[in-house]
């Protein structure tokens, strides 16, 4: 029995944000996705999306990158096609928020990221080691996760294999993306710190909430 972990993170180790947020997606690969991957896949046919590109959600709600060209219509239809893909999976999340203004520098953040990570998996490690063989998965973004990444589950795990991922490969990738921003836009809301253009693409009364609210029901 195989247990996948696809990871994702938001955010940096410099200067420019103050939050830091990891993401860890867990799905038993026992439980077939096949069915609701194609169906996803087929829907976002209809919503400019192209094939070879991921469902990038930060760039999607800013209208960045790959969106520049593309209605609000089109970005929500595409972010709510995703959603619905999450809520029907077999899969849960964690996600582990940072406030970076905390730590004196990148070392003390990373130290604590590795600590509560650790905590983590050891507080579930009945769970962890039911599995044969663990499966990570992670774009190799930033050199700090993948060292805390190797050490963290290569001392907890009895048979771990570490991949190297594109997003655009697997849709729990972009899930673990998804996790992140809608954990960070619940911090911003929370703050009243949402930018122009989150309250433009979440302008129906009390819609991000509803997002937020469903997207914890998935929380390991």
């Amino acid at each position: 029995m195989k247990l996948s972990i696809f990871i994702d993170e938001s955010g940096d180790f410099g200067p420019v944000s103050n939050y830091y947020l990891l993401t860890l997606v867990f799905h038993n690969q026992r439980q077939d996705l096949s069915s609701s991957m194609t169906q996803l896949r087929n829907s976002l046919q209809d919503s400019k999306f192209e094939d070879n590109r991921a469902i990038h959600t930060g760039p999607l709600i800013r209208r960045e990158d790959q969106y520049k060209t593309q209605s609000i219509d089109e970005r929500r239809k595409q972010l709510f096609q995703l959603a619905a893909f999450i809520r029907k999976s077999p899969i849960t999340y964690q996600t582990f928020v940072f406030d970076k203004r905390n730590f004196s520098d990148e070392h003390e953040l990373a130290g604590r990221m590795a600590r509560e990570l650790s905590t983590f998996l050891q507080g579930n490690l009945e769970f962890f080691q039911s599995f044969d063989q663990v499966i990570v998965y992670y774009d190799n973004g930033q050199v700090e996760i993948t060292r805390l990444l190797s050490i963290t589950c290569g001392a907890l795990f009895f048979d771990v294999d570490f991949r190297r991922a594109i997003p655009a490969d697997y849709f729990l990738l972009q899930t673990a993306d998804y996790f992140c921003t809608l954990e960070l836009l619940k911090i911003k809301h929370e703050r009243k710190a949402l930018t122009k253009s989150d309250q433009a693409f979440f302008y129906k009364p009390k819609e991000l909430q509803k997002m937020i609210k469903s997207m914890r029901r998935k929380r390991f």
